[in-house]
């Protein structure tokens, strides 16, 4: 955060919130669903160990013991009708990654047979988010890494979308992009308007130290800005869920110094960009 002296007042709860959730999440124990042959499981999953478990086996999803779970994502990447485990792995105490392992799932009556199905050093990029999605309908999903690193145009170290397919066993680029509208700190795929497709939304960081939730869409070659936030002091996290069959986008914002949850709605009302607005609903 840029301000951390001016109006410190209205930071310090942002900061002590982000903070907790950070801790929470490394420590925290939960669990993960997998779609295997048309089945859901439900695994116990210790972010903190770099673990899951299926009937009472604890199954090791990181390589190497110094290391830490940076991320993780779940999906079917190659289409054969078995979720795939994607992990981002990297040294303690860094917040990004080092290596990207790929795992096969298989459940039987026995337990859960586990099994690498690809690595790959990412090291040079330095990855902090991975997630599963489907941008453009087409029945391939998208592998989405954020990464932090500088370009031949773009020499600041910044965080960057980088999309691939996974195809014959290999990573293949889909989208690796330079820069959004402004830079961005976190990311939500959903698909808002029932289309097949998953919309591109984020939490972005505008040239005056505020922050917007931006809904961007694919067209064929890139992403088009469709939607828009209001402007708020601190954006500390952003989540899907699912209300009544319908996906809706949950926010913890802080503004004029006060922290709340809201509901953030497509409408058709547009913001001063000529951008269509998405409307707060307080929680």
């Amino acid at each position: 955060m840029k301000k951390i002296f001016k109006k410190c007042w209205i930071y310090l709860l942002p900061i002590t919130l982000s903070i907790f959730l950070i801790i929470a999440f490394k420590n925290s124990d939960s669990y993960i669903d997998v779609v295997l042959n048309g089945q859901t499981y439900s695994l116990d999953f210790s972010s903190k160990q770099g673990t899951i478990g299926y009937k009472g086996i604890k199954y090791d999803l990181l390589s190497n013991k110094s290391h830490q779970l940076i991320d993780i994502a779940v999906g079917d990447i190659d289409k054969d009708g078995r979720d795939n485990i994607l992990i981002l792995e990297g040294e303690k105490h860094s917040q990004y990654g080092d290596m990207l392992i790929i795992y096969d799932l298989v459940a039987t009556s026995k337990g859960l047979q586990i099994s690498e199905r690809y690595r790959n050093k990412l090291s040079t990029i330095r990855p902090w988010k991975i997630e599963v999605c489907e941008i453009d309908n087409d029945g391939e999903m998208e592998i989405f890494i954020a990464v932090n690193k500088a370009t031949r145009l773009y020499r600041n170290l910044e965080n960057r979308p980088f999309f691939f397919n996974f195809k014959n066993n290999m990573l293949v680029k889909k989208w690796t992009g330079s820069k959004l509208r402004f830079p961005f700190t976190d990311v939500l795929f959903m698909d808002l308007n029932g289309n097949g497709s998953d919309e591109f939304i984020v939490i972005e960081e505008t040239d005056e130290g505020k922050y917007v939730v931006s809904v961007y869409y694919w067209f064929g070659f890139g992403f088009i800005l469709q939607g828009e936030s209001h402007i708020y002091d601190e954006i500390d996290f952003i989540e899907e869920k699912i209300v009544s069959e319908k996906p809706q986008i949950h926010v913890k914002i802080v503004e004029n110094g006060r922290i709340k949850s809201a509901v953030l709605e497509p409408s058709v009302d547009k913001t001063e960009n000529g951008i269509y607005l998405l409307k707060e609903r307080s929680q």
